[in-house]
């Protein structure tokens, strides 16, 4: 049994959306982009392929927020955001005064707008972001994701194109798996998934759920 069990706890990532953690896994991403340049380099791309009008993620110094209380748990370095990707600067620490903000470009212009990051942008777009670092890691390595409450804050758009990176051959060529239960039915789109991949619960008369 240790083959399965270790499959169980090491591959199989179960992730629930109504009860994330999000500003703990947001300063997470941003950190693991200090340090990794391919995870950077995907975390940029998909943001700017999801149309938030982001142009850029800065960890910078700031007035303390509800992120700033988090920063202790986690390996740090201090970082700013050029338009090619960070450019770290030696640091042993996050300094308690830092905080997420994101660059918007204003359009017609080569000036832009920063924000708070945790404070200003939707649910669904921190919800994005904090998705992307273990979306990225289980495409990389094959593993599968469990997810419940898919889509929660989430436009149905976003929801799409994160779908859509496990049933592209493009970026999932480790034979990763997503499994998740939703309520958005535009999902059930046979140019995303074949017939066979959706599963529908029902309650019989019995209350008892039945899938089929």
């Amino acid at each position: 049994l240790i083959r399965p069990f270790q499959w169980f706890k090491t591959d199989l990532q179960v992730i629930d959306l109504s009860r994330l953690d999000v500003d703990m896994l947001i300063l997470s991403t941003v950190q693991s982009c200090a340090d990794d340049e391919e995870l950077r380099s995907c975390v940029l791309d998909h943001l700017r392929d999801a149309d938030l009008g982001i142009s850029r993620v800065v960890l910078r110094d700031g007035t303390p927020s509800k992120m700033t209380m988090l920063a202790g748990l986690l390996r740090s370095v201090g970082s700013s955001l050029s338009e090619t990707g960070f450019e770290l600067k030696e640091s042993r620490s996050l300094p308690r005064d830092s905080m997420i903000r994101s660059v918007h470009r204003i359009p017609g212009t080569d000036d832009e707008e920063v924000f708070d990051f945790v404070e200003t942008e939707s649910a669904g777009t921190k919800r994005f972001l904090a998705l992307l670092k273990p979306w990225i890691s289980a495409l990389r390595t094959g593993k599968a994701v469990a997810l419940d409450e898919f889509g929660c804050s989430m436009h149905p758009v976003l929801t799409r194109k994160l779908a859509q990176l496990f049933q592209s051959p493009e970026h999932n060529t480790t034979g990763a798996q997503l499994i998740f239960a939703t309520h958005d039915t535009s999902l059930m789109d046979q140019s995303l998934f074949r017939r066979d991949q959706i599963w529908l619960v029902e309650k019989d008369a019995t209350e008892a759920s039945r899938l089929f």
